[in-house]
């Protein structure tokens, strides 16, 4: 139960990153390029953050690991809100 909670969690705070940063982006006067690039840089920092965490899930404590994304995602996501134009948001 409590791993479905954290799956739920984190994916649903992905998703709405997904949908609110391009919108955002629209908002602040973004091109159709730059909300491409925007989203692109965001699919690679995924794509490298699952690559250095899932091999550090192997040699660290699971636990403190988790603990250390959640408040590493929650400064990031709260962070977004200061964006002023589409630059600051890649």
């Amino acid at each position: 139960m409590r791993l479905n909670a954290i799956q739920l969690l984190t994916n649903s705070a992905i998703m709405m990153s997904i949908l609110f940063v391009p919108l955002l982006a629209q908002q602040r006067g973004a091109s159709g390029f730059q909300i491409g690039l925007i989203v692109a840089g965001y699919g690679a920092a995924m794509f490298i953050s699952n690559y250095i965490f899932g091999r550090a899930a192997d040699s660290l404590p699971p636990k403190k690991l988790l603990y250390a994304g959640f408040i590493c995602s929650s400064v990031t996501f709260f962070l977004q809100m200061f964006a002023t134009d589409p630059l600051s948001l890649e």
